[in-house]
């Protein structure tokens, strides 16, 4: 067994890290962040998703995948791609 790390101090109320585990998305109480997994660092993402948002990687990890009711309380599939810089 490893040593387990803490990555970011964030209260996470959902995580998912993408195939490498390289990148970790997190749904938080501020709204939907992006992790680097190495550094700690933080990125937002969305910041109107609901707590029961549960994102996950696009097989290409090249987007975040998750559903967010709309008005009528319909769940709608929303696709926020990721800016590689």
């Amino acid at each position: 067994g490893g040593v387990a790390r803490e990555i970011t101090p964030l209260r996470c109320r959902w995580a998912r890290s993408d195939g490498a585990g390289e990148r970790i998305v997190a749904v938080t109480a501020a709204g939907m962040m992006l992790i680097d997994a190495r550094s700690g660092q933080v990125r937002p993402l969305v910041s109107a998703c609901g707590e029961e948002a549960r994102p996950c990687f696009s097989p290409d990890g090249r987007s975040v995948i998750y559903a967010h009711p709309d008005e009528d309380g319909w769940r709608q599939i929303v696709l926020v791609h990721l800016d590689e810089e």
